[in-house]
């Protein structure tokens, strides 16, 4: 956009939400600097490359004094490339530099990349603070504790020196650091670990990464002790609080995992999760307790090459089987039922005769449809697993 659009924009005394997106094409031009909009209460600012539209929103950051929703995304060219164009203080210094602070409620940055800059904090106040999404990063698994909290390895923020109230979390980068955030965080309400698979080139709005072949493979016994780690901070730090819950589907929850976040999280409304094969029959056990429970997804395993063809075949059989079971009146609030990419739909029960029983009796069903991911799109341990912003 031209800086007589801008100005524009920031004569509408009634504009609180602004959505900026950079053309995905590349043709170098001028900095524009963006005015301040200090009514502005939402910011999302989308594919931002700074080599070729260098746009300044440092003075819009400055002066936006209402602002609680901001979004960061910047191109993945440049953590494909991995180009280091992008420099934070831009964005933040002068918050840093006059000493004012941000009070954002939701924070959300995708595939950024930079690179680290010494005393850069002091641009946001975390008290405010609730909900934070973070995407892309160098290495998906970060299963080795050097990954930032963050994005890469480059930039450290600083760790937080007292508990955050968050309420919800997303990001696609389980870490030993982010455990540690995790651990000074009080009742957390919604925590979203996105497994990002690989996405061909063509796709623009995928992150993608280019990591260096000599980074090494993630162990079976370091991505178990992660999972624990997690699932044991899940459970004792915020099991009362905890409503929505999805785990990576490179964690394939054992036995003592899958009771314990039973046990501990008794508000569960919606789970998804990737079980090890022998834990089916007793996650069926496990369910009535989960009382809350409205929606579970059964993730499909990242190392399990034989879940698609196992829950695929006999389609009707499940559904046979899942009316039976489900109208069983411990189940009565389960509502939305995910395995692999499969969905059902569990509706109201009704009644048929007991053809087994000579006093003809009367046996309860529930209604079991198979959908469409489309059907349970606004439902978020669907909505939220991607890469998407919103």
């Amino acid at each position: 956009m031209l800086h007589p659009v801008y100005q524009g924009l920031s004569s509408r005394s009634t504009l609180r939400s602004l959505n900026i997106r950079f053309p995905s094409t590349r043709h170098p031009r001028p900095i524009v600097i963006i005015p301040q909009i200090p009514q502005l209460t939402k910011l999302k600012v989308t594919n931002i490359d700074p080599l070729c539209y260098p746009d300044d929103i440092s003075i819009l950051l400055l002066n936006a004094t209402n602002l609680q929703d901001l979004t960061l995304d910047w191109s993945p060219r440049l953590r494909q490339q991995l180009e280091p164009s992008v420099h934070l203080h831009a964005y933040f210094g002068k918050l840093i530099s006059t000493g004012k602070m941000l009070r954002l409620k939701r924070f959300t940055i995708r595939n950024l990349y930079a690179l680290n800059f010494e005393n850069f904090h002091g641009w946001c106040d975390l008290n405010f603070l609730e909900d934070i999404t973070m995407l892309g990063s160098e290495d998906n698994h970060a299963l080795n504790g050097v990954s930032s909290l963050f994005v890469d390895r480059r930039w450290h923020p600083p760790m937080p020196d007292k508990s955050l109230n968050l309420r919800k979390l997303r990001s696609d980068t389980p870490s030993r650091k982010q455990l540690d955030i995790l651990g000074r965080m009080n009742r957390l309400e919604e925590l979203y670990l996105v497994t990002v698979d690989d996405a061909p080139a063509s796709t623009p709005s995928a992150v993608q990464v280019s990591t260096p072949s000599s980074t090494p493979s993630p162990t079976h016994s370091d991505v178990s002790l992660i999972m624990s780690s997690y699932v044991d901070c899940i459970s004792t730090k915020h099991g009362a609080s905890i409503r929505h819950l999805l785990l990576s589907r490179h964690w394939m929850l054992g036995q003592a995992e899958l009771a314990q976040l039973v046990r501990c999280c008794p508000n569960l409304e919606q789970l998804g999760l990737a079980l090890e094969r022998n834990n089916f029959t007793l996650l069926k056990i496990l369910l009535p307790f989960m009382s809350k429970l409205t929606a579970i997804r059964i993730l499909e395993p990242v190392n399990d090459p034989t879940f698609r063809t196992v829950v695929e075949n006999d389609g009707c059989e499940k559904i046979e089987n899942m009316s039976i079971t489900l109208a069983q009146s411990e189940y009565r609030n389960l509502r939305w039922v995910g395995v692999g990419d499969m969905v059902f739909s569990c509706l109201g029960c009704y009644e048929i005769k007991d053809e087994s029983n000579e006093n003809g009796g009367m046996l309860q069903r529930r209604v079991v449809h198979r959908v469409t991911l489309d059907d349970v799109k606004h439902i978020d341990i669907w909505r939220m697993d991607g890469t998407d912003l919103f």
